[in-house]
């Protein structure tokens, strides 16, 4: 592995802010939306058109 992605190896390690302190009506919102199960990523760069594999974390390749 090269040292050019290091940074993305030290960073792994997210931060989130806790949504207890929401009203009930926007949690009971939350929790249905998280129980449906959709998800949709969009991923494009100009890189793209060349088929290139930059950076894109949710790839095997490198």
């Amino acid at each position: 592995m090269t040292n050019e992605h290091l940074d993305i190896e030290e960073n792994l390690e997210a931060t989130y802010e806790s949504y207890s302190e929401l009203p009930e009506n926007i949690l009971r919102k939350l929790e249905w939306f998280q129980d449906q199960k959709i998800g949709v990523i969009f991923h494009w760069g100009i890189y793209t058109n060349a088929s290139i594999v930059e950076s894109w974390q949710l790839s095997e390749r490198r």
